[in-house]
């Protein structure tokens, strides 16, 4: 059964494998927020809506918490299949690479040619080709840089070269490391990662992206999502009672934003580059417990519901085509002759219709058929047991 239940010695059984539909309902609340916070309007920026829109950005860290947790469980239950590593990049790439090139190729050909090129030597000239992003470390470059790519398309990259680079290593260490010694890393990491974050603040005040969009620096959201795949994988959870549960994580999303909100809401923050980025994750981490423990129950139907479902399954197209998103919707009004207010929610509605159907494109006409061709070119395996 899917439903999250009792056992009679009153332990608590969760579906943790195949498919959630509350994950998909959690990826759409990450995306959007993301949307919130790069799309609201500023003239509507201190209302109660503004302000989490200013801390939507933490988004993002719900995406780390759901890609630890469920890459984690993918690389657990195949590590002792054999093929182990082709398997998971063949379908990996598959996953996340089209739709990636895709985008960026068309969208360094239009800074090519729109307005003679003016758009890409200034990228260039002023913070470097985008190359880098080929290469999935333009997160290190913003970081040495200090600044933003000055083309918004390439802004929210970061978290995905982030979470490729995570891809990288992360299979090395379950496939070579045994369940103990993997979970104390991954304390180390959830310890040493906001330790970091202080460090470099300490040391480079100035430079907020050192903080955000480096590996090391964001490895504790991770951290928390592949420790709540190794227990369900090698514990059998204990019940906490269902008020308990949802008490505390009230009590740690009410932590988190208040970090936030007294950090000044901006990522960049010097409260939030050390403490703030660690309450969110750990706030996501108990958010993903909560859901887990109460999939397929009444409360968390929201998360089941045809509208929340459908943004989730084309929240990777939404997040990585914004910029497009908004190139459309300039375009819809310079040729329908419409005015809408710059700085009005209109336009914001719109920029976001316009990228909810570019996605429904992408996941329909591109990344559709590809994640039938995992399945062809990498089936999955039957799970086999460990031989300890």
């Amino acid at each position: 059964s899917s439903e999250a239940r009792l056992t009679p010695r009153g332990q608590l059984s969760i579906k943790f494998r195949g498919f959630i539909p509350e994950l998909d309902g959690l990826r759409c609340i990450a995306v959007l927020l993301v949307f919130m916070h790069h799309l609201w309007p500023q003239r509507y920026v201190h209302t109660p809506g503004g302000a989490l829109a200013r801390m939507g950005w933490i988004g993002v860290d719900l995406f780390f918490v759901l890609s630890g947790f469920l890459i984690t469980g993918i690389l657990y239950d195949s590590r002792h299949n054999v093929p182990y590593f082709k398997p998971f990049y063949i379908r990996r790439t598959l996953r996340i690479f089209p739709l990636y090139y895709c985008a960026l190729s068309l969208q360094v050909l239009f800074m090519m040619i729109h307005k003679g090129g003016a758009q890409w030597q200034h990228m260039v000239t002023e913070w470097g080709g985008p190359w880098w992003f080929y290469a999935y470390i333009g997160n290190i470059k913003t970081a040495l840089a200090g600044r933003w790519p000055p083309v918004d398309f390439f802004v929210p990259l970061w978290s995905l070269q982030v979470e490729e680079q995570f891809y990288l290593i992360f299979p090395l260490l379950v496939f070579f490391l045994n369940d103990r010694i993997l979970k104390r890393i991954l304390w180390i990491v959830i310890v040493c990662s906001p330790l970091l974050r202080t460090l470099l603040w300490l040391l480079f005040p100035e430079n907020r992206h050192l903080n955000y969009v480096l590996l090391p620096c964001r490895l504790d959201g991770l951290a928390w999502g592949a420790q709540i795949a190794l227990y369900l994988r090698t514990q059998i959870p204990h019940r906490l009672p269902r008020n308990i549960m949802a008490a505390l994580t009230l009590c740690l999303v009410s932590l988190a934003i208040a970090v936030l909100a007294i950090g000044g809401y901006g990522w960049g923050m010097p409260l939030n580059r050390t403490l703030g980025y660690a309450t969110s994750s750990v706030a996501f981490a108990a958010v993903l417990w909560w859901t887990l423990t109460e999939q397929a129950l009444p409360v968390t139907s929201w998360l089941r519901s045809a509208p929340v479902l459908y943004i989730g399954k084309i929240s990777y197209g939404m997040y990585l085509l914004q910029e497009p998103g908004s190139i459309v919707a300039a375009a819809l009004l310079h040729f329908t002759h419409i005015s809408l207010p710059l700085d009005g929610p209109a336009l914001s509605l719109l920029r976001l219709a316009c990228t909810v159907t570019l996605a429904s494109i992408s996941f329909y006409a591109l990344e559709s058929p590809l994640l039938r061709l995992k399945d062809r070119l990498a089936p999955k395996q039957p799970r086999k047991p460990s031989p300890e």
